[in-house]
């Protein structure tokens, strides 16, 4: 890889793309209240960013060391926050009737829907799912030989997992059909980013038509979390047409990372801010409810600098170390 490529990540450039991706996806919760149409089109692919990012960076091969490394990673503060949501959740709202193994099975299955239902916040699906979307990184990588065959088959899984029903991608545990769904699009844009695929075209063409694609599936039903999803056997021009959102917004949000900066305090502590902002949400939805009336753009700015400041506070107690060891 060259420097001289337009889309070369450095340190500085990673964070600022974790940044301004950590608030889309604080926007993208909040939006949900605002407009479904535009909670859509968030959800084509701010999230997919989010774990193709690991395509650029993870070169490690499996091991029970970096399998380790891993699940101190992210399932640590997926169990932290696991438990204060239960708890919370059977504070505010005591009319839930859980049974215990009811909540072991949402916490190790660890998708939205399973999640929603036991603890109220369906974000912490993200923790399982990254890890997952590691694991089969590693793996891919460890199997060199066979990449091939590899990515043979996982063109079939993506254009067909999709085309379970939405019971069966439901009962998934670690919401791993979206790795299989995200897989082969991950080593696409891999393979374009390290290739410099894009290096000659003018960014302004890849970012038109980036929001060309969004015009263009405005109005469209898109969230992998839950899961909804384009059926490319039913639905062959959307499917792919998603497809190219992910791609382009990819390059899109890079080209926009690179020339500002200032997100990059965010993307720092886009972990810590993923785990703490749907707290903050809910404490601001409760008082909404019951003392005032927030106009919902201020939620944001409200979510974004309190989540902030909670952040501030755990790592200056170096609370960090034991919430999100390294």
């Amino acid at each position: 890889m060259t420097t001289n490529n337009k889309y070369f990540l450095t340190i500085d450039d990673s964070n600022s793309l974790k940044g301004i991706l950590i608030l889309l996806v604080i926007l993208g919760h909040i939006s949900n209240i605002i407009s479904k149409e535009w909670h859509y089109l968030l959800y084509s692919f701010h999230v997919a960013s989010f774990l193709i990012i690991p395509f650029l960076f993870q070169s490690n091969t499996l091991s029970l060391k970096e399998v380790k490394k891993i699940f101190k990673r992210y399932y640590i503060p997926y169990l932290v926050f696991f438990i204060i949501a239960f708890i919370s959740y059977n504070l505010f709202y005591s009319n839930q009737n859980l049974s215990l193994i009811d909540v072991v099975i949402s916490f190790f299955i660890g998708n939205a829907t399973y999640l929603k239902e036991t603890i109220g916040i369906s974000a912490l699906w993200f923790f399982p799912t990254l890890i997952a979307m590691l694991l089969l990184i590693m793996i891919n990588n460890s199997l060199k030989k066979y990449r091939k065959f590899i990515f043979l088959i996982f063109i079939i899984l993506h254009f067909t997992i999709t085309s379970l029903s939405v019971d069966i991608l439901s009962n998934i545990p670690f919401s791993i059909y979206i790795c299989l769904y995200l897989f082969f699009l991950g080593l696409i844009i891999k393979y374009i980013y390290i290739n410099n695929f894009f290096g000659n075209i003018n960014p302004l063409y890849i970012i038109s038509f980036f929001l060309i694609l969004l015009w263009y599936i405005y109005g469209t039903k898109y969230d992998m979390a839950y899961p909804i999803l384009p059926n490319f056997f039913t639905e062959p021009i959307q499917f792919l047409a998603h497809d190219l959102v992910i791609i382009f917004a990819f390059f899109s949000l890079i080209l926009v990372a690179k020339k500002i900066h200032y997100f990059q305090l965010f993307g720092i502590y886009s972990l810590a801010l993923y785990t703490i902002h749907p707290f903050v949400l809910q404490f601001l939805y409760l008082l909404e409810k019951k003392t005032f009336n927030i106009p919902k753009l201020l939620i944001f700015f409200l979510v974004v600098s309190i989540s902030f400041f909670v952040v501030k506070i755990i790592y200056y107690f170096k609370l960090n170390k034991y919430i999100y060891p390294r």
